[in-house]
């Protein structure tokens, strides 16, 4: 076996720092592994959430919208969610979707509610209007 994770190798494993609930992932993030991400991240509760995605050696569509469902919850909970160091594969799918600031001296705003307005509509089942807020 290779040094590189596999999806069975998955893991997204929350724990408190000072007042924040830190995740690090490990592996492959796509629609298989998602929902492991969600529940690392809302494990911290009403806490601000960081994601560090250092070791993150896949992520597409489905792994970014992990992150846009626990940012949802989290917002909803009254704190904030943060990323940090995308690399590889999550660094380009987040440039791609112009979720990124090169000016901050990398591709990844240190906030995604910088990215992702607090204001922003949550689809609910059924009622098929999901929009960006202006």
């Amino acid at each position: 076996m290779s040094g590189d994770p596999t999806q069975d190798e998955f893991t997204a494993h929350g724990a408190p720092f000072r007042d924040e609930w830190h995740v690090t992932v490990r592996g492959e993030l796509d629609q298989s592994t998602r929902g492991l991400l969600v529940l690392a991240c809302l494990e911290g509760g009403a806490r601000p959430v960081v994601v560090d995605l250092s070791a993150v050696s896949f992520m597409d569509a489905a792994g970014f919208g992990g992150l846009v469902t626990a940012r949802a919850v989290i917002a909803m909970r009254g704190a904030s969610l943060a990323v940090r160091n995308a690399t590889g594969a999550a660094d380009r799918l987040l440039e791609l979707l112009e979720a990124s600031e090169p000016a901050l001296g990398g591709y990844w705003s240190p906030r995604l509610d910088q990215v992702l307005p607090s204001d922003m509509p949550i689809e609910r089942p059924g009622d098929g209007a999901f929009g960006w807020a202006e």
